[in-house]
């Protein structure tokens, strides 16, 4: 029971981490696409 408990928080975190790279892959596109639109307007 423990052991089985432990893999699913381990799985949980990978999950976590997982889409925390995500997150920032999202972020640091969104930043490219603002650089672009907004410098030719300024």
């Amino acid at each position: 029971m423990c052991e089985a408990g432990s893999g699913r928080e381990e799985e949980r975190v990978d999950l976590v981490f997982k889409n925390m790279k995500g997150v920032k892959q999202t972020r640091k596109a969104i930043l490219k696409l603002r650089r672009r639109f907004t410098v030719p307007i300024g």
